[in-house]
């Protein structure tokens, strides 16, 4: 028998029973790796997992009924995480300090999922130390443990000072706690010695032992709820637990934690494997519009990737739960938009969905009736994106069709009623040719005699136009869109009386106002 952790046994009885020895069930699903367990790179997968050789990088997948990853050196009992949680964290604690307190030793994985199932059936924790001490003094673990049933109330209380709080008592405290024996049990003083140098904590002279525990805590839970190992063998356990507990100081855990013969940082029992039952997107997707992604799932608080290859700016919402994940971002294609959900590591897909963008759409509001406009960002991406930009800004609200030509095209987006300039962004590129012809019904943008110098100003042509196409000798305007509704409103605006006023030719004689552009796909 060894010290590989607590349990066993029948527990019908309120005497619970004197064994420390991990537990084992032939009936276990089990995976067995030749080789350490560093030889290995282990992920969650679903709800499996993925075992993947440092060496060869060959990967093997591990089925959920899997319940144990055996290696030459140490074995995994893969539950630990979700058994943790079953009981309070501070019943959790207080289990893997009782390991602590008694002999200073971090807990195996199997020995402290039985006592974690103990305590959640309702037994109470001074009964579970009381088992500690039972087994402490039996003939079995007596000459490791260094317990005797004979020893002095006195000498028992300076084992467990050396273990709690890393030093011999004074005079005072080994009368005091001795004195506390007379009215408890030895195995309950332990966790009453416990609780009770917590309370220390940020004390000027005695705050070290409540960071010493603290210390010894987060390494014990990393060692068998964190990586929910187990030694292989019992000679190992005993002497190896207690040797990663002894690098542990009350400012430090690095030593200890590098004592753990693992070097896995992305694994993590402690975290639920989490579950992704659904992704769904804002009702319409628009391009460049800013979308809502929400993941529904469980333990959605552990750690995930979100990848949307088709969305910018990929943001996440604040309040967020282990249920609802929500993020936001904007769509930057048309066509098909996809989302995953992946393992932190990245290489296990939970969840992946997709639905379309359309190509945009705008609705231009005038004083002579309304247009619907389909824009093309496959064609003219610089464009369309330009354009949507100055309308999803309101730029166009207020501004005029200043220039008016009536077996020509029809021209806005530079000037407002009082015939002053508005400001814009920097010129763009031009996106001629593109595909795209200035035929009846097109929107192109207008710019000077310099080619790059497009701003916000555009036209609609309200005949065929092949003559402003790209050519050898044409540097061309750039289509980026069509009316697909509202070709008669583009008819009565080029049908208005013109007039050239100062520096203006052929503005309507009553201004034609935007009202507003609004994308409205």
């Amino acid at each position: 028998m060894s010290l590989a952790g607590c349990g066993g046994g029948d527990t019908s009885s309120t005497n619970l029973p004197t064994k420390l020895l991990a537990l084992t069930s032939s009936t276990a699903s089990n995976a067995t790796f030749s080789g350490k367990r560093n030889d290995y790179t282990i992920a969650r997968n679903g709800a499996g997992y993925t075992v993947r050789d440092n060496a060869s990088g060959i990967s093997s997948s591990i089925g959920a009924s899997v319940q144990t990853l055996t290696f030459d050196d140490l074995s995994i009992k893969l539950a630990i995480g979700d058994i943790a949680k079953s009981i309070s964290a501070a019943d959790l604690k207080m289990l893997i300090e009782l390991y602590v307190g008694f002999f200073n030793r971090v807990p195996e994985a199997d020995g402290l999922a039985y006592w974690i199932g103990e305590r959640a059936r309702g037994v109470a924790i001074d009964q579970i130390a009381d088992s500690f001490y039972a087994a402490a003094i039996s003939p079995d673990f007596s000459a490791m443990t260094g317990y005797s049933g004979a020893m002095s109330d006195a000498a028992f209380v300076t084992a467990v000072y050396k273990n709690v709080l890393g030093r011999d008592p004074d005079s005072a405290g080994l009368s005091y706690w001795s004195q506390s024996l007379t009215t408890r049990s030895r195995g309950a003083l332990v966790p009453f010695m416990l609780s009770s140098a917590h309370t220390f904590k940020g004390d000027a002279s005695y705050g070290y032992v409540a960071d010493l525990l603290d210390n010894k805590f987060t390494v014990g839970s990393t060692f068998a709820v964190q990586q929910g190992l187990n030694y292989a063998t019992p000679q190992s356990s005993y002497a190896n637990a207690v040797a990663i507990a002894a690098k542990i100081t009350p400012a430090d855990t690095t030593d200890a934690i590098k004592a753990i013969p693992v070097n896995d940082p992305g694994f993590n029992l402690a975290t639920s494997a989490v579950v992704v039952s659904g992704i769904s997107t804002s009702s319409a997707l628009m391009y460049k519009k800013l979308a809502t992604l929400t993941i529904a799932g469980q333990y959605l608080d552990g750690a995930i990737r979100v990848v949307t290859p088709q969305c910018s700016g990929l943001t996440e919402v604040s309040g967020a739960s282990a249920t609802q994940r929500v993020f936001t971002c904007t769509p930057n294609t048309v066509g098909t938009f996809s989302a995953q959900v992946l393992s932190a590591r990245g290489d296990a897909i939970l969840a992946s969905a997709s639905t379309a963008v359309p190509a945009p759409q705008v609705t231009m509001k005038t004083t002579m009736g309304d247009m619907v406009i389909d824009l093309y960002p496959t064609n003219a991406p610089v464009t369309v994106d330009n354009f949507l930009q100055y309308a999803n800004d309101s730029f166009y609200n207020g501004l005029i069709f200043h220039r008016v030509i009536s077996n020509f095209m029809i021209q806005g987006g530079g000037f407002n009623t009082q015939l002053a300039q508005v400001t814009t962004r920097a010129a763009i590129k031009l996106e001629a040719p593109n595909g795209l012809s200035n035929l009846r019904g097109t929107i192109a943008m207008a710019r000077t005699a310099v080619r790059d110098s497009a701003t916000a100003q555009f036209f609609i042509n309200v005949v065929d136009n092949g003559f402003l196409d790209a050519s050898a000798t044409n540097d061309g305007y750039a289509v980026f869109g069509k009316v697909i509704s509202g070709m008669d409103v583009a008819d009565k605006i080029k049908a208005v009386p013109v007039l050239d006023y100062g520096s203006f030719a052929s503005i309507p004689y009553t201004f034609v106002v935007i009202n507003s552009v609004t994308q409205t796909r």
